[in-house]
């Protein structure tokens, strides 16, 4: 059916077609899904199924997923495993890129689920074994002490304190408690620890030193303030009673070195008070009156100097001011008048 609008020329360009000759020629414009490829034809063609006019109707062009066959003048849907997008610059089918796959007539290809592969035009995957890899395009199994590395898409060896005793792609798995591996890596299985050692988190067979405890993961860790640990295999740490101490990398508590020192809580080392302070649990206090001396160290009590005689300024021995004079802001001498000294706070008052 040709359009209404005509067009007065010697000559009907492509892309139109002869509508009258007399008394001269007339033009119609090929429409909808018809073409006319060439000049001063009498009609416009129908594009074949599958196929639609271009924007100047001189040709046409098969849809997306489609091409051209030429010996049935027809488009037929891509071939499995190529793509035909429908871009101007696309006519043929392409094949799929590696690792991709495509159902027949196709506008894109779908790239293979993980685990599986596929070469370049391929209509499907193929999945690896359950014990293999995919590296490089090929399905490859590793070898007994070796896993597959995800990130560097290959096989590495298993690290120290790991083994893995089968071929496939199963991981890497620690030993058993008390076992450990040699210190090459890549180990297939595990030996036993000598007696008295265990396996580090290095993967070799060790012990702990003095003062550190072994943790379950393998690890020596320090005891924590004022607990001892021999060491070796063992997995706590003992607490110093009362009076016992243990610094830092101790085998056992022990008893302050001097009778004039006390081990404090929680501490590490010993301590002894100055004097004229007094130990109060696990830490010193001046004495409590004004009187009172001490020659500190570990002692508990103050002793209250006699009647008549006053504590130094170190608070560490009484003495006796000369007759009538009182021990006052540092110096022995008189109360002013009217004030008297007074013996129980000891100022004159």
């Amino acid at each position: 059916m040709w359009h209404s609008c005509l067009c007065c020329a010697k000559a009907c360009p492509p892309g139109s077609a002869i509508a009258a000759t007399s008394p001269e020629v007339l033009c119609a414009p090929c429409g909808g899904n018809t073409v006319q490829p060439y000049a001063n034809r009498s009609e416009c063609w129908e594009c074949p199924p599958r196929a639609v006019a271009n924007k100047l109707h001189t040709g046409c062009s098969c849809i997306a997923g489609h091409t051209f066959r030429a010996s049935s003048a027809s488009c037929e849907p891509c071939a499995a495993g190529t793509f035909q997008t429908g871009a101007p610059n696309m006519r043929s089918c392409e094949p799929c890129p590696v690792h991709t796959f495509s159902a027949a007539g196709s506008t894109s290809c779908s790239r293979c689920p993980a685990g599986s592969f596929a070469p370049a035009g391929s209509p499907s995957c193929t999945a690896c074994a359950h014990d293999h890899a995919l590296v490089n395009g090929s399905c490859i199994s590793c070898p007994s002490g070796q896993q597959y590395d995800r990130a560097r898409l290959q096989c590495s060896l298993c690290a120290p304190g790991l083994h893995k005793p089968d071929s496939g792609n199963r991981p890497c798995v620690p030993c058993e408690a008390h076992r450990h591996l040699h210190s090459l890596a890549g180990a297939s299985q595990c030996t036993r620890c000598p007696p008295r050692t265990a396996m580090l988190n290095n993967g070799s067979c060790g012990t702990c030193a003095r003062g550190f405890r072994l943790s379950m993961d393998g690890r020596c860790e320090p005891c924590a303030p004022n607990s001892a640990s021999a060491g070796g295999v063992s997995r706590s740490c003992t607490r110093c009673a009362a009076g016992l101490h243990a610094p830092a990398a101790s085998a056992q508590c022990s008893p302050c070195p001097s009778a004039r020192m006390f081990a404090v809580a929680n501490g590490s080392n010993c301590h002894s008070c100055g004097a004229g302070q007094r130990r109060v649990a696990a830490r010193c206090e001046p004495c409590a009156l004004w009187n009172e001396i001490s020659f500190g160290g570990a002692a508990e009590h103050c002793v209250s100097c006699p009647r008549g005689s006053f504590p130094t300024l170190k608070r560490d021995a009484c003495f006796y001011c000369p007759r009538d004079l009182v021990f006052v802001d540092g110096d022995c001498r008189r109360c002013d008048p009217p004030l008297r000294f007074d013996w129980s706070v000891g100022l004159c008052v």
